[in-house]
């Protein structure tokens, strides 16, 4: 498991950890990588600025063109998670 991170973490720019804790514990354990881990707020749901992640004219023209270079229709549904589950 911490190799499968380590190469996340690794090939990310940028990781939000979603609590104070988790930053902790990447920079402990994931050191040379501290410059990708960017805390949000106060963590969790808490302080996050939804602006910041709104999608503007330039995003959307950009995900028309990777949907016309993958062959996705412009009405299908696409999800995309970037995660862990955790029981």
């Amino acid at each position: 498991l911490w190799c499968t991170e380590w190469i996340t973490y690794r090939c990310a720019k940028v990781v939000y950890p979603n609590s104070r804790g988790l930053l902790r514990y990447l920079e402990q354990h994931f050191s040379g990588l501290q410059s990708r881990f960017v805390h949000i707020g106060e963590g969790s749901s808490n302080g996050i600025d939804m602006v910041f992640f709104s999608p503007t004219e330039a995003l959307r023209a950009q995900a028309s063109a990777h949907r016309a270079q993958m062959g996705i229709p412009a009405d299908a549904f696409v999800f995309c998670f970037v995660g862990r589950l955790v029981g």
